[in-house]
């Protein structure tokens, strides 16, 4: 047998720590995260230095063996996975822009349209994201599973706005935001340039519309008010990239 350890009671420490990386004030403790199923933790792999311990049901697997039980206490969905892995977040190491495309997240609340505009950023050459904030949490469980492992492919920051816009502006980056008033999305050759999308209801803050160079829109029937925040990311990403 390949496991290293056998844990079999909730009361077990290790086990009480994995169970607390549900709560996002312990990953921001730790800066520790769970990863769901194979695909994922051999995605992880990949990256070094990013997955610290494998927790499985499979006694041939290499890792640390639980219960069927135990495991599925460490899904904050109920789902049922055969593998998880323990992960050492990565964030917040990279001091300053990196990539010629940049993608500002500013207020988005939605795990689901966070996860989707992060595969789209990867997709589309948006290699560094910066995360406002008061935008939902990364390393949440249903963020990481639906964005297919994006995350662990992108240079990630969460920072407050205003560093944001300072560095962006230090650097020398055209600020494109999003804005229902802008002029019509099309293909812009800047060198250099970060591409802001706000938050599902309110759109993007005071100030990113002040700290913006250009405000874009995209042409709709009008019988459509706006789109959906992820779905109107894609489309500009591909159009700015």
């Amino acid at each position: 047998m390949s496991y290293k350890e056998k844990i079999t009671s909730k009361d077990n420490v290790n086990f009480k720590h994995y169970k607390k990386l549900l709560v996002k004030k312990y990953r921001d403790k730790t800066g520790e995260f769970l990863v769901h199923g194979r695909h994922l933790v051999e995605e992880a792999m990949k990256v070094p230095g990013l997955l610290q311990t494998i927790l499985t049901i499979d006694s041939n697997e290499e890792g640390i063996l639980l219960t069927h039980e135990l495991i599925r206490m460490l899904s904050s969905s109920g789902a049922k996975y055969d593998i998880i892995g323990v992960c050492k977040r990565l964030d917040n190491q990279f001091v300053l822009p990196t990539s010629n495309n940049i993608l500002v997240l500013d207020g988005i609340q939605d795990p689901t349209n966070l996860d989707a505009l992060l595969r789209s950023a990867l997709a589309f050459g948006y290699n560094q994201v910066y995360i406002s904030n008061d935008s939902a949490d990364i390393f949440h469980e249903k963020t990481i599973r639906a964005s297919q492992g994006a995350l662990f492919n992108l240079e990630i920051n969460r920072k407050d706005l205003v560093d944001i816009f300072e560095e962006l502006n230090e650097n020398n980056y055209k600020i494109i935001a999003t804005d229902l008033s802008g002029e019509k999305a099309e293909v812009i050759n800047f060198k250099k340039k970060a591409l802001i999308l706000g938050n599902e209801g309110a759109g993007i803050s005071q100030l990113s519309k002040k700290n913006a160079n250009i405000l874009v829109t995209i042409p709709m029937n009008k019988k459509v008010e706006s789109l959906n925040v992820s779905v109107a990311g894609g489309i500009l990403m591909y159009l700015l990239r």
